[in-house]
C-alpha cells in the first residue's frame, strides 16, 4: 500500500511539471515585456509564441503523470504493488524527453538536453552561455527533486524484496552518502560555472 496519497516518486514528477508550466509563464511575461526570448535563451522561433511550446510540453507531461498516478491509485487500492506503473511512467517521460523523432517540439528538447550536457561536462575554461547559467540556477532549485528522481529508480529495483517500504527506503536513501551527494551536484555545477566565468574573464567580469 502507498504510505501517502501522492507517493514520493510522483511528487518529484509533479514538481517538474509545475516547473515547466512556470517557465512557460516566465517566457510569456518576458515576451509581453518586449524581450526577444528566442534570442535571449536560444529558443526555437515560433511566431513570438515561444511560451506555447513550453505550455504544450507541460500539458503532455502533466497529463501523462496524472494518468499514471490514477492508475497507480487503482492498482494499489486493489492490494497490488504500483512500482511497475511508476516505472512505466518514468520510462514514457524519459522517452519523450530523449526521443530523436520530430514531435513534441524536438528542437526545444534538443536545446534543453544540449544545455544540460554542457552544464555537466563542459571544461573548466569554457565560458558558460546565458541559457546554461539560467538552467543551472533552476537545477539548484530542483536539487531535492533530483534526489526524488534517483530514488524512484533505486526503489524500482528494491521493490522486488519482500519487505519493500517506500518511506523507509526514502529515509534510508536520504541519510546515506548518496542522497546528500546527489543534492549537492546542481550547486557544484553552478559553482563550476562561476569559476569558468572568472577564468575566462580574468576576474574582471568582462570578456577579454
Amino acid at each position: 500500500m502507498a504510505d501517502t496519497l501522492i507517493p514520493i516518486e510522483y511528487r518529484a514528477l509533479l514538481l517538474i511539471n509545475l516547473g515547466i508550466w512556470c517557465w512557460g509563464l516566465n517566457v510569456q511575461l518576458l515576451n509581453k515585456a518586449g524581450v526577444d526570448v528566442q534570442v535571449l535563451f536560444g529558443l526555437e522561433r515560433n511566431d513570438r509564441k515561444a511560451h506555447r511550446v513550453f505550455y504544450n510540453i507541460a500539458f503532455v507531461f502533466t497529463l501523462i503523470t496524472l494518468c499514471f498516478l490514477l492508475l497507480f491509485w487503482f492498482v494499489v487500492n486493489h492490494n497490488y504493488q504500483g512500482v511497475a506503473v511508476t516505472g512505466l511512467c518514468y520510462i514514457v517521460l524519459t522517452f519523450l524527453t530523449l526521443c530523436p523523432f520530430d514531435f513534441l517540439h524536438k528542437k526545444t528538447r534538443h536545446i534543453f538536453l544540449s544545455s544540460l550536457i554542457r552544464i555537466v561536462f563542459s571544461p573548466i575554461r569554457s565560458e558558460p552561455t546565458f541559457e546554461d547559467v539560467i538552467l543551472a540556477d533552476i537545477l539548484t532549485s530542483f536539487a531535492k527533486v533530483t534526489v526524488g528522481i534517483v530514488y524512484a529508480f533505486c526503489a524500482f529495483f528494491d521493490s522486488f524484496k519482500s519487505d519493500y517500504n517506500t518511506e523507509y527506503i526514502y529515509r534510508s536513501f536520504e541519510l546515506s552518502f548518496l542522497g546528500p551527494f546527489i543534492t549537492s551536484l546542481p550547486f557544484l555545477f553552478r559553482f563550476r560555472q562561476c569559476i569558468s566565468e572568472y577564468l575566462t574573464t580574468k576576474g574582471t567580469g568582462y570578456k577579454s
